[in-house]
């Protein structure tokens, strides 16, 4: 697997699990939340990242942008600017 995420819990344990392109992770709070979609394009790493509503409504994920590997490291996309 080419993609890993952790997270650590009240307890502070950290625990971990690998995942496959197109999927990713999605944190919620009671009105707002992130999600991060991991991709692989043409073997250079992308995380897309959205806004979400969170876990008390539902409402459409807004784009934010994307970080994206590149030869001199990662750099941040913001929406739009894609080109």
């Amino acid at each position: 697997m080419r993609f890993y995420t952790e997270h650590t819990n009240r307890r502070h344990n950290t625990y971990g699990a690998g995942t496959l392109a197109g999927y990713g992770t999605h944190t919620r709070g009671w009105d707002a939340g992130a999600r991060i979609t991991c991709r692989d394009r043409d073997g250079r790493d992308e995380f897309d990242i959205y806004m979400t509503s969170g876990s008390h409504e539902s409402r459409a994920d807004v784009y934010l942008g994307t970080v994206r590997d590149t030869p001199d490291g990662p750099v941040w996309v913001p929406a739009g600017t894609e080109g």
